[in-house]
């Protein structure tokens, strides 16, 4: 058996300890345990952060297996987009895109499972700086929280920061 083989059945068992383990938490611990991972993806400079952005991959992979193709792969991602990595990348999951671009449908979509719809709403406006339209929360508080940041990564960890002392809320 080749060494590629093992090393791939040893990551897949690995994965699918990962998995485990995330699944088995609440889903307030779910949600600070995305932000810590949010958090360690920054500290790691994995990600480049951008407004406007939910998620754009450096390269189309022809892979709906996200988890293992998130694993090595870097991206320019949103505060939400951010989140979608590391809950991809805990709980696993696939989503068909024909692109390099993963958008707001798929990516609340795939947050909806940990974040409520206002939470979603003050994450985003908190992040990008502005209330939209469409949002349903009163975002004033959120806009306001880093309104003074210009840094797009920063605005990212101050949000993280607070959900994690939030015990998995956003509180701004």
């Amino acid at each position: 058996m080749s060494e590629r083989v093992v090393g791939e059945g040893v990551r897949a068992k690995r994965i699918r300890e990962r998995n485990r383990r995330f699944a088995a938490l609440s889903p307030e611990r779910k949600r600070v345990r995305i932000a810590r991972d949010v958090l360690k993806q920054l500290e790691d400079g994995r990600h480049r952060v951008a407004l406007g952005v939910y998620m754009l991959l450096d390269e189309e992979t022809g892979s709906t297996d996200l988890q293992r193709e998130l694993e090595g792969t870097s991206c320019t991602v949103c505060a939400l987009g951010a989140c979608f990595v590391a809950a991809v990348t805990r709980q696993g999951g696939s989503c068909a895109f024909g692109s390099t671009a993963i958008g707001s449908r798929e990516i609340r979509g795939a947050l909806k499972g940990f974040f409520d719809a206002d939470q979603l709403d003050l994450i985003e406006a908190a992040f990008e700086g502005g209330h939209f339209v469409w949002m349903r929360a009163d975002t004033s508080s959120a806009v306001n929280f880093v309104s003074e940041v210009r840094d797009p990564a920063e605005r990212l960890r101050r949000i993280m920061r607070n959900v994690v002392d939030n015990g998995g809320r956003f509180v701004p």
